[in-house]
Parts: structure tokens; C-alpha cells; sequence
């Protein structure tokens, strides 16, 4: 007798759904965009990259008392103090560094002679 109530609901539950051609391709169609979008954001995700050791700096130039302007040879170096420091690394030269109303942008890469690149024992 429990088996025959459960018959009964199951095929109430199927007749209840419209089993149209509609339903089955709305029921396709929402699927098939789940399965595109899934697909679609694991091919546009970035690659996961570790940071390097390049960064950007941007400065302030003067010539005299006034912003410069123009094309400069910029040269960069890192110290191991604000003042009277040792040199850590080679120095770097920028040629031809365009130069509008005294501001500038470069991008350095000292590499690992960067203090903080690689990790160092303490002192």
C-alpha cells in the first residue's frame, strides 16, 4: 500500500511539470550557460605570478629653479643608509628620460640586490 501512495505522488509530480520541448530547452540552455561561464572564468582568470623585482618610480626633477624639461640621462643607486651609506648593487642608468614640468616615471630593477629581495641573515 506505500508503495502504491508513492506511485501515486511521483506520477502526480510528473504530470504537475510541463514536459514540453520549451521546458527541456529552457532547462538546456540554463545549464549549457552554467558550464560556458564556468569555462569562460577559468580561461579569462589572470595566472597567479609572483612578484618580481621591478617597480616604478616616479620623481621630481629641477633644472636650476625651475621644473625641467626635456630628455635626461637619469642614473640610480641603492644605499645601505639615508646618509653616508655603502653602495649595495650597480648602479643604473636611464638614458633619454623624458622629462615634462620637472615630473618623470622610470621603472628600476635592481634585481636581487635589492635589500629585500632576497632574505638576508640578520645583522
Amino acid at each position: 500500500m506505500a508503495t502504491s501512495k508513492l506511485k501515486n505522488a511521483f506520477v502526480r509530480s510528473c504530470l504537475a511539470r510541463p514536459w514540453t520541448p520549451e521546458y527541456f530547452m529552457k532547462s538546456n540552455f540554463r545549464f549549457l550557460l552554467t558550464v560556458f561561464t564556468f569555462a569562460l572564468s577559468l580561461l579569462l582568470a589572470p595566472a597567479v605570478r609572483a612578484q618580481g623585482t621591478a617597480f616604478t618610480y616616479q620623481g621630481w626633477l629641477m633644472s636650476d629653479t625651475s621644473p625641467a624639461n626635456g630628455s635626461y640621462d637619469l642614473t640610480f643607486a641603492l644605499f645601505d643608509s639615508p646618509s653616508g651609506g655603502a653602495q649595495e648593487g650597480n648602479t643604473l642608468t636611464n638614458t633619454a628620460i623624458g622629462v615634462s614640468n620637472g615630473l618623470f616615471t622610470v621603472t628600476l630593477d635592481f634585481g636581487s640586490q635589492f635589500p629585500r629581495a632576497a632574505p638576508r641573515s640578520p645583522r
